[in-house]
């Protein structure tokens, strides 16, 4: 559902609950006071024996108690009256709410603007079923991600070892198996950024970041889109081709170097966790996709 009709559900419903709630104790106090009090029940009357007749006889009624309560004034019975004025006009406001919401409920449902049910794939970049790659293939579709690549050592944060609850000894390995990805991920970026720009003195200064985005720009654009569609049939179990273009050999390496850093990290902490570590270091993913028309 899109944000403004999102809000506008929300502001309704909730000037609905705002007039109840609003309401609710005007008109218990209106209630009250439109009711006039109830007059003491009147005395029976009294009866008693006359010597003269012998016969009962009916005494006077008793004089009014002093304190009785009084009628209700003709401003209270006013003021009843407008709360009761106004719980109809309340009343008529919270029915135009409902139907409102209603309404609005009914467009979001026409207009398919309720969220879409999202693609399982999105949320990944790795651990791809088969049938997952062979989909990922007809739209000749790669995605990968990677480690924080550098040319300096890596350092793990205590607080990244603590929340994947790694010990000392863990930490130690994940560190270096890292490093060792590193290190492998900017050599091979010399290599091809040099075949591709020649820029030797660039090769061995720029951060790894700038190489893999000079490759792929010293590319021809229908070399890339060619060396994705060739990836993804490769990933789908396809045998590859014989050796292509930079780009193509470029996104051959750079797909597999988050399944690499997987299986270096297994040994120490077993598939499951070495997944989870995985996706905790990952600081970038990719996702290329679309086939030649």
């Amino acid at each position: 559902m899109k944000p403004a009709l999102k809000m506008a559900l929300a502001f309704a419903a909730g000037a609905i609950v705002a007039q109840i709630v609003a309401r609710a104790p005007r008109l218990w106090d209106g209630s009250r006071a439109a009711q006039p009090p109830a007059d003491p029940a009147p005395p029976r009357p009294a009866t008693v024996a006359s010597a003269a007749e012998g016969g009962p006889v009916q005494a006077s009624p008793p004089l009014p108690q002093t304190g009785a309560t009084s009628p209700v004034k003709p401003s209270d019975s006013g003021a009843a009256a407008d709360l009761v004025e106004r719980e109809r006009a309340e009343r008529a406001q919270v029915v135009t709410l409902q139907a409102r919401v209603r309404e609005l409920e009914r467009r979001a449902a026409a207009s398919g603007d309720a969220a879409p049910e999202q693609d399982p794939r999105r949320a990944r970049f790795h651990g791809f079923t088969n049938a997952e790659l062979q989909a990922m293939a007809q739209n000749c579709e790669v995605r990968f991600d990677l480690p924080n690549v550098r040319r300096e050592p890596f350092r793990l944060s205590p607080d990244l070892g603590a929340r994947q609850h790694l010990s000392e000894a863990e930490q130690a390995k994940v560190a270096a198996a890292v490093d060792a990805v590193s290190k492998d991920v900017v050599a091979h970026l010399r290599t091809f950024y040099l075949e591709a720009t020649g820029d030797a003195a660039g090769a061995d200064t720029l951060d790894p970041q700038s190489l893999m985005h000079e490759i792929l720009e010293k590319s021809p654009p229908a070399a890339v889109q060619a060396a994705r569609t060739e990836i993804a049939r490769e990933r789908a179990g396809l045998p590859p081709l014989p050796a292509g273009t930079i780009a193509e050999r470029y996104l051959r390496f750079i797909t597999t170097v988050g399944d690499s850093l997987q299986s270096a990290l297994e040994p120490a902490l077993g598939a499951q966790q070495a997944a989870a570590v995985r996706d905790a270091l990952a600081t970038s993913s990719s996702v290329m996709s679309g086939c030649a028309r």
